[in-house]
């Protein structure tokens, strides 16, 4: 099992993915609904800033490299790392401000 703070959010996220994987289809891959639960249930502070019905599937399609309605864990693991970035520079902000 993972012990470092790493390790941890490494298997976080790989849990996650797996938890909402497989629900109605392939258990290596999200499909729409699961995509839009897991991102509904894990990031509804950001969901709340997207005010386009369609956005959730824009996303989705962006992250389709392989163009089969499914996002696969490499997709995914792309999704988190670009919204990680995005958000760095705020963190970093708040971390100056608190000083």
């Amino acid at each position: 099992m993972p012990g470092t703070e790493l390790e941890c959010v490494m298997a976080t996220i790989m849990g996650l993915f797996h938890k909402y994987a497989g629900e109605q289809g392939d258990k290596n891959k999200l499909n729409r609904n699961e995509f839009k639960t897991l991102i509904n249930k894990q990031l509804p502070g950001m969901m709340k800033n997207i005010h386009d019905p369609a956005g959730l599937d824009k996303i989705m399609k962006s992250l389709d490299h392989d163009q089969d309605d499914e996002v696969d864990f490499a997709e995914f693991v792309t999704m988190v790392a670009t919204i990680t970035l995005c958000c760095q520079e705020a963190y970093v902000s708040s971390l100056h401000s608190k000083k």
